[in-house]
């Protein structure tokens, strides 16, 4: 599992160096190599704002890039939900394993931690949604949520080595 995360990453970097260079291509004037390397964070394809990414307007114009970039943006998009996903995942996993097995010395399995986890996960993805494809200032939940959950369950796996394991740190 986590080999297709460290694939999706991958594959997320790529399709962000080809939109900025699709982007570098696609002007008209010709800037600085530079700017293509480090690019320039005032400065976005998007007209004004991630709520206009699925504006229908775009795809019925007659410029292929366009519709090749709002093609990409999802990708982008719904490609970031799934890395967040998974990445708290393995938080959840880690941290809800050990806490079975240093409670009662059996596993706990994929299918119960996944039930468990799949709360999180639903109203993270709601959340996640909402932002895209509602309005921009929900993505201040999603942030705190995101960031709670991962924190917590860090904090707990920690708390539980440091309980199970304190007499080696004497």
């Amino acid at each position: 599992a986590f080999w297709v995360y460290l694939c999706l990453q991958y594959i997320l970097a790529l399709l962000v160096l080809a939109v900025e260079i699709v982007n570098y291509v696609s002007k008209e004037t010709r800037e600085s190599i530079l700017e293509l390397v480090l690019g320039n964070p005032l400065r976005t394809h998007h007209r004004e704002s991630l709520r206009h990414i699925h504006d229908l307007d775009s795809l019925y114009t007659s410029d292929e890039i366009s519709v090749a970039g709002v093609a990409i943006d999802y990708v982008l998009i719904y490609g970031l939900l799934i890395a967040c996903l998974f990445e708290s995942f393995f938080s959840f996993y880690r941290y809800r394993s050990t806490l079975v097995t240093a409670a009662t010395l059996s596993d706990e399995t994929v299918s119960v931690i996944l039930r468990r986890y799949s709360v999180y996960a639903v109203a993270f993805a709601l959340l996640f949604v909402l932002t895209v494809h509602w309005h921009y200032l929900v993505c201040i939940p999603l942030v705190v949520l995101y960031m709670t959950f991962n924190l917590y369950c860090t904090y707990k796996f920690c708390a539980i080595l440091i309980a199970r394991f304190r007499f080696m740190l004497q």
